[in-house]
């Protein structure tokens, strides 16, 4: 960071010739834009004095659970620079490693996608970039980084870009989860009066499945239809009667699986 090639430096001189300009359509400046989130890197920026929109970083960690902590991190770093500590952060690339692996076009990929975007659904960046849009040339062996295969490659889509459209449904009112374990995690959101729970067995070491008991509560006793939808497997649906105001219902989770559970009042 420091010495004689020093990136605060660079930095700097960047953000005083981009202030300089005219002319100009609106931009922002922002960094470092490192492989890691690293405290020193983010102090010596913060202590520049130079004129910073944004904070970005790569992560690329395995745990999903470590980018939240990343995110716990970054707040306690800044507390003595009030006005840096609202900026906006971006982490513009993840994954669960920086090499190249035939894992990122499996469900392994896929579900350890959705594991990060639980993580930092409230309290976590401004902004998440997948990287990259599509593989490569000369990837057939499906090791690049894409959420589609290269156009000599056939072009297809990978699991990863399928978690994004599936989860987009989650839109909506967050609602209060508990009781998530080490493998299975989960949010609920509520919108247009349907309660919808995301649920997602990321296992590491690619062998853990459970049940997994779902209970609802503070529901309007009455019927309801109620859905499960896996991403990569099965739909099914039903009629409840809820008397007691509250539903319990229980989802095999396979390991790597994704499901979205919907509740509907009639």
């Amino acid at each position: 960071m420091g010495g004689e090639k020093s990136y605060i430096t660079l930095y700097r001189y960047a953000a005083q010739g981009a202030a300089a300009a005219s002319n100009v359509n609106t931009f922002y400046i922002g960094g470092p834009s490192t492989t890691g989130l690293y405290k020193n890197w983010i102090i010596g920026l913060a202590k520049s004095g130079a004129r910073i929109d944004f904070f970005s970083w790569h992560t690329y960690l395995g745990d999903p659970k470590r980018y939240m902590k990343d995110q716990h991190n970054l707040v306690d770093w800044l507390m003595p620079y009030p006005n840096l500590s609202l900026k906006p952060t971006l982490i513009t690339e993840f994954g669960f490693t920086g090499a190249k692996n035939k894992m990122y076009g499996t469900t392994f990929g896929a579900a350890h996608t959705a594991a990060v975007i639980r993580q930092l659904i409230s309290g976590g960046p401004t902004y998440l970039f997948s990287f990259e849009l599509i593989d490569g040339p000369n990837q057939e062996d499906g090791s690049g980084w894409g959420l589609f295969t290269h156009t000599t490659n056939g072009k297809k889509a990978k699991p990863r870009y399928l978690v994004y459209s599936f989860m987009d449904s989650m839109k909506g009112q967050g609602l209060q989860v508990t009781g998530e374990g080490s493998w299975v995690t989960s949010f609920a959101t509520k919108r247009d009066g349907i309660i919808r729970i995301f649920l997602v067995n990321f296992d590491a070491n690619g062998s853990h499945s459970e049940n997994v008991p779902v209970t609802i509560t503070g529901l309007t006793n009455g019927s309801y239809e109620y859905k499960e939808r896996f991403l990569f497997g099965r739909s099914i649906q039903s009629d409840e009667s809820v008397t007691t105001g509250t539903l319990t219902k229980e989802v095999f989770m396979s390991v790597q699986s994704m499901a979205i559970l919907e509740l509907t009042k009639k």
